[in-house]
């Protein structure tokens, strides 16, 4: 990504609230953000992994660093957040 096209990575506040809000909205934050497996709680499928990808390409513009995210990088928050800020 040249300096021109670079994107201001937002932080995981930013980030977090989005996901919340655009991801996991038919859920209870609080028990999202508890949760230590989204898919084994039922909050997490397919769908959601790639609606996650894409708030995180848009939020840090990494998008080739995202292409090797693992489906453990989905297992809960905290790994989200790690897998964000490993790009």
């Amino acid at each position: 990504m040249s300096k021109d096209t670079a994107v201001m990575k937002l932080d995981w506040d930013a980030v977090e609230k989005e996901l919340i809000e655009d991801v996991f909205y038919a859920h209870d934050d609080v028990k999202v953000r508890a949760s230590k497996d989204l898919a084994a709680d039922g909050m997490i499928d397919s769908l959601s992994v790639v609606a996650i990808l894409e708030i995180l390409i848009e939020a840090s513009g990494a998008e080739d660093e995202l292409e090797d995210a693992q489906a453990g990088d989905f297992r809960n928050l905290a790994a989200i957040r790690a897998l964000y800020e490993r790009v």
